[in-house]
């Protein structure tokens, strides 16, 4: 029985071959002992064994099997392993693992199978087939090994490792681990990004060389060193650092020894944190107390400030400097009483206390302060309380000053002021004045015409002496008196005309101030009785006089004396400018004035005729053309000589314009031809006129030296426009042709030309 019971455990293929023998050789007992020994480590396994045969059915599975999937052996025995599917495994991987083991090899891989009460679980298999002397595979064992608790375990070491990966990735501040070599061996998403990478993965490996300035790096790796050399943290408050885009930053170290499992330092750990905004906010804090404390202690006052116990906290250097002490870093933790002032110091704490515990402004209020030297002086103090971030009140602050210079310095500058105010306004008047000159002056610049030229005058004149009268006169050529050539004002009390000689300021050729009130000093040219005071400017031209600028004054409050200056300068514009005037019209006078005679020359004869065409045309009018010439005129040259002959042109010159309307033209068209144009004159009256003209020339009696040079004779030829022509060049031609009719038919006479 004892027998029996041991070799149930044994295999039905094993049992039924030891019975076929019906008692057990020694051999056999020798392998039946080994099998048993076997068989035991088998049952006592703790891992998993399956035996299938070659068709992959279940002969064997040892107590573990059961403990592991809940079947026993008579669940499985004889039935396929596929009872254990899970459904999450795929055709294709039971494919590949059949394909390894009947080929002969070992199958090694994982299982998510399900246990007979339906809970799934990992578990990790190797099947080998098993094969009999002939090589043949007989059966297949399979060892499985539960892996659901470490699967379990790993699984939440993984998302434990994923959270804090995720932790670590969305902290703000770069975090690393460097090792021995100062390598990275890991990094945040934060530092990644500071080094100007996207994924931390790709910094393994690398160290602060990379990345950093050769500086910056060797600087970094030296603190590395130290800390994994000393075993000892190092934090660095504010460490220079720059982005991988080169911006400057500033951030806060801490590097800690990062220990293996036996305590050898194997690399460190570091956080570092940007402080740059903290940096720049420090460095700009700093700087404004710089500031601060550079205007408190420059501003022409005395500062001070306390606490609710009315104790110095600070004051500005001018304070310390009122009280006799050296630095404001004195003052501090004391009180009035151990000042100067220490008799009135209970008048001024009691004052301190009021807008302290009433949390309330005192601005601007005058008191009685002792000084230092024992003087008093009357002070504008301002007391302000001083709140904390939740507003109550921790102290005050008090600036005071000496407003003794200040109102002195106040009147002064209210002198300046006013001074400033006349200069402005003094200022305004001159550029006022300086436009008006200008504007005057492009106008005169620009005027061909005298008459012209003193309407310019006048409409100034006015504005830049305002509430005055006044005339501009000048002499005439002559130079026998001078005469108003503009006037302005109201009520003018200086003659139009006199003489030179009644003048102050043109005898004197200086500027003249005349008064009423001496009338033994008064110009002649002034009319009596005269009250009030008048100013005279001469005005000079190439060193000449031209005339005198006069301006009157009868209302006491017009400041003439203002005006002298402004007077000078607009007589001596006006004495350039006349000038200038006076020059523009001699050559005007010499571009179209023949110089013998004085008649128009032959330029302007075309010009006008070419106006005077068209105008006719307009108006549809007519225009009456004379053309004349000297009979005999070489005969009075070879008699009596060129001389004489020129005393002959300009007799006729003469004779002609009193010949003449004011609308009428005449010229010298070129040697003794001569040219008359007569607008709006139709043919009779030209002829009337042309046969005038020749009667008057003819009795004339010219002499040169006292001797007689003879009747003067003249043929004249007539054209009209538009009855012989519509062009210049054709009445010329035509009123030419008519002259030479007179000639031809005897000279002395008249002739009109005729009709084509």
């Amino acid at each position: 029985m004892k027998d029996n019971q041991k070799t149930k455990t044994l295999p039905t293929n094993v049992l039924s071959k030891l019975n076929q023998h019906g008692s057990y050789p020694d051999d056999l007992k020798q392998i039946e002992e080994q099998l048993r020994m076997f068989m035991c480590a088998v049952e006592q396994n703790p891992v998993s064994i399956v035996i299938t045969d070659i068709n992959g059915i279940i002969t064997y599975v040892n107590p573990m099997f059961t403990e592991l999937t809940g079947y026993t052996f008579k669940d499985v025995v004889g039935k396929n392993p596929k009872i254990l599917k899970s459904g999450h495994t795929t055709s294709e991987e039971y494919a590949s693992l059949w394909q390894t083991i009947i080929s002969g090899k070992t199958w090694h891989g994982k299982f998510y199978n399900r246990k007979k009460n339906g809970e799934f679980y990992w578990e990790t298999i190797s099947i080998s087939p098993v094969v009999n002397k002939l090589g043949v595979t007989t059966h297949f064992v399979a060892t499985k090994e539960d892996l659901t608790y470490r699967k379990l375990v790993e699984d939440t070491i993984e998302k434990e490792r994923r959270l804090l990966r995720a932790v670590v990735d969305n902290i703000p501040d770069q975090i690393f681990v460097h090792d021995r070599d100062c390598r990275f061996v890991l990094n945040n998403l934060s530092d990644a990004r500071v080094l100007g990478v996207n994924d931390p993965a790709l910094l393994q490996g690398k160290s602060d060389v990379d990345f950093y300035p050769p500086e910056l790096a060797a600087n970094y790796q030296a603190n590395d060193r130290q800390v994994m050399e000393t075993n000892q943290p190092l934090i660095i408050e504010e460490e220079p650092s720059v982005t991988a885009s080169g911006q400057k930053r500033w951030v806060n170290v801490i590097k800690v020894p990062f220990q293996d499992n036996k305590g050898k330092v194997i690399g460190l750990v570091g956080i570092a944190r940007d402080v740059t905004k903290r940096k720049l906010a420090e460095d700009e804090l700093f700087r404004s107390r710089q500031m601060l404390q550079l205007v408190v202690d420059n501003i022409p006052m005395l500062v001070f400030w306390k606490d609710n116990n009315l104790v110095y906290l600070g004051c500005n250097q001018a304070f310390a400097t009122h009280v006799g002490l050296t630095s404001p870093a004195e003052i501090i933790g004391k009180t009035d009483f151990d000042l100067p002032w220490k008799e009135l110091a209970q008048q001024y704490q009691e004052d301190d206390r009021q807008v302290i515990e009433s949390n309330s402004l005192k601005l601007d209020f005058e008191e009685l302060a002792l000084q230092p030297d024992r003087s008093q002086a009357w002070v504008r103090t301002n007391k302000i309380p001083l709140h904390d971030r939740d507003g109550k009140v921790i102290g005050l602050l008090v600036t005071s000053e000496d407003i003794s210079e200040r109102r002195m310095a106040e009147q002064e500058i209210e002198i300046a002021n006013e001074k400033l105010i006349s200069w402005v306004s003094d200022l305004e008047r001159r550029n006022q004045e300086a436009n008006l000159l200008r504007q005057m002056g492009d106008l005169l610049q620009v005027s061909n015409e005298r008459d012209e030229y003193y309407t310019i005058i006048k409409e100034y004149i006015p504005q830049l002496f305002p509430e005055t009268s006044g005339a501009l006169y000048i002499l005439n050529n002559s130079q026998s008196s001078v005469e108003a050539m503009t006037i302005w004002g109201e009520d003018l009390q200086s003659d139009t005309s006199f003489a030179p000689g009644d003048c102050w300021a043109m005898r004197r050729g200086q500027i003249y101030h005349g008064k009423s009130s001496k009338p033994g000093l008064t110009c002649r040219h002034i009319k009596k009785p005269f009250s009030g005071r008048y100013l005279e400017v001469p005005m000079m031209a190439s060193g000449e006089m031209i005339g005198v600028l006069h301006i009157e004054e009868r209302e006491e409050f017009i400041p003439l004396e203002s005006f002298q200056d402004l007077a000078h300068t607009l007589a001596d514009h006006l004495s350039l400018s006349l000038s200038n005037l006076k020059l523009r019209e001699t050559l005007r006078i010499q571009s179209i004035r023949d110089a013998l005679t004085g008649l128009f020359n032959r330029r302007y004869m075309e010009e006008c005729l070419s106006r005077e065409i068209p105008r006719a045309q307009r108006k549809n009018t007519t225009v009456g053309i004379i053309m004349l010439d000297i009979d005999h005129f070489r005969d009075f040259n070879n008699t009596y000589g060129h001389e004489a002959g020129d005393v002959v042109l300009r007799e006729i010159g003469a004779q002609l314009q009193n010949q003449i309307r004011g609308e009428d033209i005449t010229c010298r068209y070129g040697g003794e031809e001569f040219i008359l144009i007569l607008p709006e004159a139709n043919k009779e009256v030209t002829l009337q006129r042309a046969e005038r003209i020749r009667e008057a020339i003819k009795s004339i009696r010219v002499e040169y030296h006292r001797q007689p040079l003879g009747v003067i004779s003249i043929s004249l030829g007539v054209a009209i426009f538009p009855e012989h022509s519509t062009t210049v060049e054709g009445l010329l031609k035509k009123a030419d042709e008519a002259l030479y009719h007179a000639k031809h038919n005897g000279r002395d006479r008249v002739e009109i030309a005729l009709i084509s």
